[in-house]
């Protein structure tokens, strides 16, 4: 049985302008490199994992979604910390795009979670949604699942924006499950992976640029967000990752 292939971008930080520059990138540019690069392999999939604009405009998401629309496989989008998410509703569910909290494909069950907490730059699932997790994993028991979400479950960064406020609680109900294999995120614009639980975690780089992350927190104010982090736009990539039928996952980063 051939494995099902997804592909996870995410943090692209487009803007509406083609002639604008986020950090003196052209994102749209960056992003297009990233997709030429996809285009060559096979993907069944495309789940892109939040920050899909820097300003959150409608016509940014125009812009998205025909970049998107040039593709021929299905394509789904979850907020992140810069997203408008009922803009996302709107311009992005159409064709081959879609804006949902979940879906079934190739006997895998798959979550696209919802971390923005409105004007931060930190996440949170939410009891609500943290409800609809649980009854969406005993429903479906039968299946591996794969759960994308914009900001990570794990520690990658100390600083406050980049935490996932309640991911203790979402650790505690995932580890309830057995069907739940895979967890992947954005948000830190790096590559990290924690396996040290029952299901694999990923952290993957951005389509913009490479951000590292400092891990002393005693060197600077934990709200000072640039004194802990650097970019590099020299350093773009996404995540290939292989799932099969009886819940394997493979994964890696490809660089472009």
């Amino acid at each position: 049985m051939v494995p099902l292939q997804v592909v996870q971008i995410t943090d692209i930080h487009l803007l509406a302008d083609e002639n604008s520059l986020h950090y003196e990138v052209d994102t749209a540019l960056s992003l297009t490199k990233v997709l030429n690069k996809i285009k060559s392999l096979t993907v069944d999939l495309i789940v892109v994992s939040g920050d899909l604009t820097e300003d959150g405009k409608a016509s940014t998401y125009k812009r998205l979604a025909k970049i998107f629309k040039s593709l021929t496989v299905p394509v789904f989008f979850l907020p992140g910390n810069h997203d408008d998410p009922i803009l996302m509703t709107e311009h992005l569910n159409d064709s081959n795009l879609n804006h949902c909290f979940s879906m079934e494909m190739a006997g895998w069950g798959f979550l696209f979670l919802h971390s923005q907490v409105e004007g931060c730059s930190f996440g949170k699932i939410g009891n609500q949604q943290l409800t609809k997790i649980d009854k969406y994993l005993t429903d479906h028991c039968a299946k591996p699942v794969f759960i994308a979400q914009h900001h990570p479950s794990f520690t990658v960064c100390p600083v406050a924006g980049c935490q996932l406020e309640d991911a203790a609680i979402l650790q505690k109900i995932l580890m309830k499950h057995n069907n739940v294999k895979v967890i992947v995120a954005g948000h830190t614009h790096n590559d990290k992976e924690d396996l040290s639980l029952n299901y694999a975690q990923y952290v993957t780089p951005s389509s913009f640029a490479f951000a590292t992350h400092d891990q002393d927190c005693a060197k600077h104010r934990k709200d000072d967000f640039w004194a802990a982090h650097k970019l590099d736009p020299s350093k773009i990539g996404f995540r290939y990752i292989q799932l099969t039928k009886q819940g394997a996952v493979e994964s890696e980063v490809i660089w472009v």
